[in-house]
């Protein structure tokens, strides 16, 4: 690892629009993501606020269970 990542403790992506779009991966997103999952723990958030997070929450499980695999 490089000196200018040492220091990184883990990686925030925002969701909606970054990593998908009309309930489908940005092209790259799940590559990337599945890379970065190597090195550096994840978290995924989103400043969506036209969903409930319970229907939110529903929508990455049904639609985009890519984001939630280890």
């Amino acid at each position: 690892m490089t000196d200018a990542l040492s220091d990184i403790k883990g990686i925030l992506f925002d969701i909606n629009g970054v990593l998908y779009a009309d309930n489908q991966p940005i092209d790259g997103a799940v590559e990337i993501i599945n890379k970065i999952k190597t090195k550096f723990p994840c978290r995924f958030v989103t400043n969506t606020t036209t969903k409930s997070r319970q229907t939110f929450h529903r929508s990455l499980v049904e639609d985009c269970p890519y984001l939630l695999r280890k």
